[in-house]
């Protein structure tokens, strides 16, 4: 993984977590309820445990999602069948288990899409144009990251079509296409300063600097690293 992906904007490629005393009694509570509740009810525990041990235990997530997979069939009920299916998508993405991932992303997706669950549709599209960018399939990770920016677009969506166009930007960036990704990385930038999210216009400042790097200028690439090094500071981002 390049560093320019650590900087993609999505919270995905931590793996090491640490478990408080507090989550630990909160995920003992829930283990307990699991074994009380009714079968609709389990699937949401069964969901909430997985996302506990998402960073953790992967294994052990993937355990909690395909239990409550199973309920959630049982009864039939489609938006928390495609839950599981994007949950676990997700969890194989993060261990490079792209094929795995990409086939329970589709599943989901075509739910979502069904139902008309936009945020989610953006989500998972995200998510599969990752995926295919992963392993260097770069026009099939071009069209779903364009068509979650698309959807994120019309949604209003501003914080998401920030996120779709550092994606992009990153395709083109692992093309050797510099001046294209500058341009969706600038674009990134202005719309994550008007969503106002600190954190995004911090990554953002980041991977413009690496731009122009490659560049070769590095007094550009100094300024908008210094930017980002001063927010990632005033949000205490080590």
């Amino acid at each position: 993984m390049s560093r320019i992906d650590n900087f993609i904007g999505i919270s995905i490629f931590c793996l090491l977590f640490n478990f408080s005393y507090a989550q630990q009694r909160e995920i003992d509570s829930l283990k307990i309820l699991l074994r009380q509740a009714p079968e609709f009810e389990k699937i949401t525990i069964n969901y909430l445990l997985a996302s506990k041990y998402e960073k953790s235990l992967p294994d052990t997530a993937l355990a909690y999602y395909e239990e409550g997979l199973k309920l959630a069939e049982n009864i039939n009920n489609d938006t928390l069948i495609a839950k599981a299916y994007n949950s676990i998508g997700n969890l194989n993405f993060i261990s490079g288990k792209y094929n795995e991932a990409i086939d329970y992303l589709f599943r989901a997706l075509k739910i979502f899409e069904a139902h008309r669950l936009n945020k989610s549709t953006i989500a998972c599209l995200q998510y599969i144009g990752l995926a295919y960018n992963e392993q260097g399939m770069f026009d099939k990770a071009m069209n779903y990251s364009m068509q979650a920016m698309q959807l994120a677009q019309s949604s209003h969506d501003k914080y998401s079509t920030a996120v779709s166009m550092m994606m992009i930007g990153s395709i083109y960036y692992a093309k050797l296409d510099y001046d294209k990704a500058l341009f969706y990385f600038q674009q990134a930038l202005h719309k994550m300063e008007d969503a106002g999210d600190q954190q995004g216009i911090s990554d953002a400042l980041n991977n413009v600097a690496l731009i122009y790097e490659k560049k070769k200028d590095f007094d550009k690439a100094l300024e908008y690293h210094l930017r980002s090094l001063k927010m990632a500071e005033e949000l205490k981002d080590k």
